[in-house]
């Protein structure tokens, strides 16, 4: 044996497991074994979940493509639009949108391949780990990694192919699993005495809070994966497991921060917040790549909006889906409270230079609402889309009216702040996978199917109680604005900048005069539903409750004109280019 050898993506089996997998890209960097502690060796699993470019275009950023599932809900809409016609790329988001996707387009065989990367990783491990000595507590680690990989694979595609430690030397060639099998073997892994060696804590990387946490998923979700009714007992004994999850996260204790958008600061590293469990650690000096919230949730104009250096690749911005009419009172826009803080997160509105006060434009000739020409157009983000077009994005296949907008279609998320000097390259917020509040509400729902509703109200509470703002109260929380103590009219609603975005979210907020008025005394899968869309929106959640909560196929909204009712859309194909590369592979139903 070499005394040195290459780790990064992989160790021994990467020729085969990328063969199996089709992930022919390998990144090195050349350490020393047996002069190397096996933590250090161990943490090289951990860049496999930045995401990145490759040597391929379908490989794309964490966020660019494993975020673009939501668009197949009720939380986002990325039509094309603008004079430039953004986000078009050959209509794969508007298939996503409408729910007429195929196995060629490139968003499957990119989340496909991130997550099989992921587990690869995690098998370059555990391949070594009598070689190297790696100890229980990093064998744990790689297990959960490749657990987490296969729990989001069996989510998405259903009956995907188990590959182990052990299987890429075989030089045999993957079949698909069932999603049953698939379930079993995550639930296997996950109660593997092995997991008692995980830390409690451990920023970023895995331990007990996110194991409870995916086990928690695992089985609230269980009655989607393994086609169990909400009324058997087979799935009210997964949902007693959930409840017991989410216990054991409270344990570690993990708390709901007092301030939710501190979750989401650039800068939330391990201090910043009580609350997330699990988050994916980003810098903006080109060492990471994937996060690339700077190009999805804003806007071109982004130096004038919020004072801050321009970040590369910053384009129109992607946007809530808004509902079938201007005041649908079920799109994702409207069902915030007005005096709701999580509304903050929200950009809408005209938008103003922070500098001078005036409106920022638009650049070149637009169509205006009424099919007018006009230059230079104020930038004024509706919260309903008016399903124009302009002049340009008029192109054979891409005509009709729901597949595009105008620049202005559409308010914006901004959950996410934005650096002041972002550097040259991308976004160094951490990307939020998991908190605490998540657990909570998994216990919420668990108690509610159960029949036991009332005991649900404490977990609402408990996150509810930081997420209101005394709009009245200009003494303790007003904002102060250019020298001057101002307040935010919500009466008039005419829109809300990134100036007031900024200023309200680094508040600190106070507890709801009554929370009686906002939580039933006998919650209901409906206001869980709804709280779920508020609680965790722009969090990568949405198309799993949707599912869970039997809205996925059967509702409508503004970029989803049609109700689905093809089960056979609750999983996605199979990608073509996997199904070209490895014959075994067999395609799943109704594609």
């Amino acid at each position: 044996m070499k005394n040195k050898f290459l780790i990064a993506i992989s160790l021994l089996c990467s020729v085969a497991f990328w063969s199996c997998t089709d992930l022919d890209e390998t990144y090195y960097s050349e350490v020393d074994p047996h002069k190397v502690d096996a933590g250090v060796l161990a943490s090289t699993m951990y860049p496999s979940l930045y995401g990145d470019f490759g040597a391929s275009p379908r490989y794309c950023p964490f966020w660019l493509y494993v975020y673009t599932i939501q668009a197949s809900t009720d939380e986002l809409a990325i039509p094309a639009c603008g004079q430039q016609r953004n986000w078009l790329d050959q209509g794969i988001y508007i298939q996503m949108m409408q729910h007429n996707w195929n196995a060629d387009n490139v968003i499957f065989e990119s989340c496909w391949s991130y997550y099989y990367k992921l587990a690869s990783a995690a098998n370059s491990i555990l391949a070594n780990k009598d070689e190297y000595g790696i100890q229980d507590q990093y064998i744990a680690e790689a297990r959960l990694l490749r657990a987490y990989a296969y729990y989001n694979l069996m989510d998405l595609f259903g009956n995907v192919p188990i590959i182990c430690e052990d299987d890429g030397c075989s030089g045999a060639i993957p079949e698909n699993s069932s999603r049953k099998a698939v379930f079993e073997f995550i639930e296997s892994e996950l109660n593997d005495p092995i997991m008692d060696n995980l830390k409690d804590k451990q920023f970023a990387k895995m331990d007990k809070g996110v194991l409870h946490t995916l086990k928690a998923r695992l089985y609230l979700n269980s009655k989607v994966f393994l086609g169990l009714e909400d009324d058997s007992d087979e799935y009210k004994a997964y949902l007693e497991k959930c409840i017991e999850e989410c216990d054991a996260v409270k344990v570690l204790g993990y708390q709901i921060a007092p301030n939710i958008y501190s979750n989401f600061y650039y800068d939330n590293g391990p201090t910043s917040s009580p609350e997330n469990i699990f988050v994916i650690q980003y810098n903006n000096d080109g060492s990471t790549l994937g996060n690339r919230t700077q190009m999805t949730s804003y806007y071109k104009k982004q130096d004038l909006v919020f004072g801050a250096e321009m970040y590369q690749h910053t384009t129109g911005g992607w946007k809530l889906n808004p509902g079938k009419t201007a005041d649908d009172p079920d799109a994702t826009f409207n069902i915030f409270d007005k005096r709701d803080n999580r509304r903050l997160s929200i950009l809408w509105g005209q938008q103003y230079n922070k500098i001078t006060g005036e409106k920022i434009l638009e650049d070149g000739r637009m169509l205006d609402k009424e099919g007018n020409i006009v230059n230079n157009p104020p930038i004024n983000y509706t919260t309903f889309f008016d399903r124009g077009m302009d002049e340009s994005a008029k192109i054979a296949g891409n005509e009709g009216l729901k597949n595009c907008a105008f620049n202005g279609d559409g308010a914006r998320i901004i959950k996410f702040e934005l650096e002041a000097n972002p550097g040259d390259y991308e976004s160094g917020v951490d990307m939020v996978v998991m908190r605490y509040a998540e657990v909570l509400y998994m216990k919420a729902e668990a108690l509610i199917r159960l029949g036991r509703n009332g005991e649900a109200v404490p977990l609402f509470e408990e996150v509810l109680q930081h997420r209101g703002y005394d709009y009245d109260n200009i003494e303790n929380d007003a904002v102060t604005l250019d020298g001057k103590k101002v307040k935010y009219d919500y009466t008039k609603d005419e829109g809300k900048d990134a100036t007031w975005a900024c200023a309200l979210m680094s508040k600190r907020w106070l507890k709801p005069t009554s929370l009686t008025d906002i939580i039933p005394a006998e919650p209901d899968l409906e206001f869980m539903d709804q709280e779920l869309r508020r609680e965790f929106i722009w969090e990568n959640h949405r198309r799993t409750d949707m599912i869970r909560m039997g809205k996925f196929l059967n509702g409508t909204w503004g970029g989803h004109l049609t109700a689905t009712q093809d089960p056979n859309k609750l999983i996605f194909p199979i990608p073509a280019k996997m199904l070209s590369d490895n014959p075994e592979l067999k395609q799943n139903p109704g594609y």
